[in-house]
């Protein structure tokens, strides 16, 4: 049966991701908010896909007729190029440094960025809608090579994508374009050299990356001083920045902090919360747990910069992500081991077998690691419990 024009509306403000058959192999792909014209067709073993615009500009009747003119321009051994395509990629090499003669066929990049974050999106933490899938899409959704076919993208067009943006970024962005390539030849939608790879090619066109920032560490020795005055202080922000010194947690991790959470004396954090997407259990200390005492629902009422906010007012030049490495700095000082503080900090230590018998083996070895931690922040004492 064929989508009506109201149904592709329906269909794209609904906001679910659906595949729609419009008949003869044409689909109306949705993809977060968005629809798209897909035409899916056999090349000898493999199924291939030509995208045929998006359905924002592209009716269905004007879909099913690039349908039949791909199809008979293929069965002449020519594939068609839409206007739109064309235009943008004459524009990229006009105005780019460098240029090169291109193929001009098959899927556009945009559609390869929506269809590799439909295809990986769910191993990543949060889905499509997750902090990955909205990198890739506001980094390159929206740039210059969204409406280049995925063999028009040269050097010369992620040059001018990436080249006015700062260093860092444009980094993030190159890598996320030659991931898009990558992923987009593996499956045969181009051929050829990766134009966006960094070794041997851009390294030579682009500044180099500056190092990474390190988050600033308070020194150990300072720490108590710092817990009595946010003891002082008293308010939301300074009792959410005393747990997360006490419990080594990321910042995120306590803004979403339940009561439901709480099991006995321990922070069962679920994986939605987490960093690497998997449940985490932090031992407390009797002075973590007085700090939240009977309280019911969210456990901290603060905004997303309270905690830091307040940090660079009573220690300015550090972070609060800063206190988890004074955290492994003390750990490392007293001797636990760094399997130990690895599993503090929430980070992996083997293979899932391996880490669910650490677990079973390890917490209450943990559990006298942040009691001691919590003993020698309120200067109770600075060697083990």
């Amino acid at each position: 049966m064929r989508i009506r024009p109201d149904e592709v509306a329906a269909a794209i403000k609904s906001g679910v991701n659906q595949k729609i058959p419009d008949g003869n192999n044409l689909y109306l792909l949705v993809r977060n908010g968005r629809g798209f014209w897909t035409y899916q067709f056999r090349d000898g073993p493999t199924i291939r896909s030509k995208g045929l615009g998006s359905a924002a500009t592209v009716t269905p009747a004007q879909a099913r007729r690039a349908r039949e003119d791909f199809v008979v321009a293929r069965r002449n051994g020519i594939a068609p190029v839409s206007p739109a395509a064309l235009a943008a990629l004459h524009a990229s090499v006009a105005t780019s440094p460098l240029s090169a003669t291109v193929a001009v066929t098959g899927k556009t990049f945009g559609e390869a960025v929506h269809d590799f974050i439909a295809d990986r999106a769910t191993a990543w933490k949060g889905g499509a809608e997750g902090s990955e899938a909205k990198a890739y899409r506001r980094t390159l959704l929206g740039s210059g090579l969204e409406a280049l076919p995925l063999a028009a993208v040269d050097t010369a067009a992620v040059l001018a994508t990436v080249k006015s943006m700062p260093a860092i970024t444009a980094e993030k962005t190159r890598t996320r374009i030659a991931t898009i390539l990558d992923w987009a030849k593996a499956l045969g939608y181009r051929q050829g050299e990766n134009p966006a790879r960094r070794r041997g090619h851009m390294e030579h066109l682009l500044n180099k990356v500056p190092d990474a920032k390190h988050h600033s560490a308070l020194p150990c020795a300072d720490l108590p001083a710092l817990m009595r005055e946010l003891k002082a202080d008293g308010s939301a922000d300074a009792q959410a920045l005393q747990w997360t010194i006490l419990t080594a947690a990321r910042s995120g991790e306590t803004r979403h902090a339940e009561r439901k959470q709480i099991k006995g004396d321990m922070w069962v954090c679920p994986p939605e919360i987490m960093k690497e997407g998997r449940e985490h259990q932090v031992p407390l200390s009797k002075e973590a747990l007085s700090l939240i005492g009977d309280r019911k629902g969210r456990l901290f009422h603060i905004t997303r910069d309270g905690m830091k906010r307040l940090l660079g007012k009573l220690r300015p030049g550090f972070t609060v992500h800063g206190m988890r490495s004074s955290f492994t700095d003390w750990a490392a000082d007293h001797d636990y081991p760094s399997e130990l503080r690895e599993m503090a900090l929430a980070h992996a230590v083997g293979d899932a077998v391996e880490q669910a018998y650490r677990h079973s083996t390890r917490i209450n070895k943990r559990r006298e690691m942040m009691t001691a931690w919590s003993n020698f922040a309120f200067g109770e004492c600075g060697t083990r419990a």
